[in-house]
């Protein structure tokens, strides 16, 4: 799958998520429409209306993209889009600016402002090239072959946006002040929350999170140097691994990189807040009309492979030391080969179930 995964952009200050689509749909899609194009060393395709958003973006991005890979000795193209609120519903499942790293496409709504209106402070068409930077940022990522883990990939995006801002944009300098004055400490808070749960996030919690990343990769690269910076990531999270790297692991590593890195990241480094759920004995649910959908999320602790059996009675395995998300009917449950049950709340809310036996 990693060939067609997708990192979005929660409003002004990006997001990441998986999606549904894949890059052969949306690439399908914007042929049908024969939009606009811009060459460049950043070639750009864009609605007719959208053309002056876009070329100013284009080259924005373009300076940015040649930094990046002067800094890094790494060729990594990148194709800008640009889609005006109608050309965007008709191309795009996602509501948010996102990167498709295979094959290197950022998708960007013009109708930014629309993403995140409270923010009146900002200017949302010079806030929006920061954020063409982290898109960027997650595709040179994949192409150094960087763990796609939410939390990493997102902290790294942030690096590769403060590295070109710090560099090359001190204009932009607002984006790595952290969340906006006044912002309220949202439900989610922790770098596990955001990778358990990454788009099932609430728009604005998500903000925070990216305001709160940003933050803290410009602390990270105060007094360093931005090529070194991004090696030591690659090596210190490297794609392929035989474990998924948990909130507190990743902390732990970008301290040993990072002296203060804990204390500055506060509770981003923190244990999950998600609801933790243990195993139970299974219920059976009342017959009745179709219940609302759920999630799930079974963390494997364990050496050994989780064997689980779904509602539907389809078999589905968490493999040794990884995680996975299931979306149940409220008060549904995956069940154990014990015999137990990992059940789905009834409020709403996600669970979070980490086995640490079998």
């Amino acid at each position: 799958m990693k060939s067609i995964r997708i990192v979005s952009s929660a409003a002004l200050l990006t997001a990441a998520c998986l999606s549904a689509q894949s890059p052969k749909d949306v690439l399908s899609r914007l042929r049908a429409l024969q939009l606009k194009e811009a060459h460049g060393p950043v070639p750009l395709i864009y609605s007719p209306g959208s053309e002056q958003r876009a070329l100013r973006w284009q080259r924005s991005l373009s300076a940015a993209h040649a930094w990046f890979q002067t800094q890094l000795h790494v060729e990594a193209p990148v194709t800008l889009v640009v889609l005006d609120r109608e050309i965007w519903k008709r191309v795009s499942t996602e509501a948010l600016p996102h990167a498709m790293v295979k094959p290197g496409l950022i998708l960007f709504p013009e109708h930014i402002e629309d993403i995140y209106p409270d923010a009146k402070s900002l200017n949302p068409a010079l806030a929006a090239e920061a954020v063409s930077f982290h898109e960027a940022g997650h595709i040179f990522a994949d192409s150094l072959k960087l763990d796609g883990n939410t939390f990493v990939s997102e902290f790294v995006a942030n690096i590769f946006m403060a590295g070109y801002i710090r560099a090359a944009r001190p204009d932009l300098t607002f984006m790595l002040n952290g969340p906006f004055a006044g912002m309220k400490t949202p439900r989610y808070t922790s770098g596990g929350d955001l990778n358990y749960l990454e788009g099932n996030i609430p728009p604005e919690n998500y903000v925070w999170y990216e305001l709160q990343l940003q933050r803290l990769a410009d602390f990270c690269l105060k007094g360093r140097d931005f090529g070194v910076v991004v090696q030591k990531l690659a090596a210190a999270f490297p794609a392929v691994h035989p474990r998924h790297v948990n909130i507190v692991e990743a902390s732990t590593r970008l301290e040993a990189m990072f002296p203060g890195f804990k204390t500055a990241a506060g509770l981003i480094a923190e244990p999950p807040t998600i609801t933790r759920i243990k195993p139970s004995p299974c219920k059976d649910l009342p017959n009745g009309p179709a219940a609302k959908w759920q999630l799930v999320v079974v963390r494997n602790d364990t050496a050994s492979r989780l064997d689980l059996t779904k509602p539907d009675g389809s078999k589905t395995q968490v493999d040794a030391y990884a995680w996975r998300r299931y979306a149940l009917p409220a008060g549904a449950s995956v069940r154990m080969s014990d015999g137990r049950c990992l059940a789905a709340g009834e409020a709403g809310d996600p669970v979070l179930a980490i086995i640490e036996e079998l």
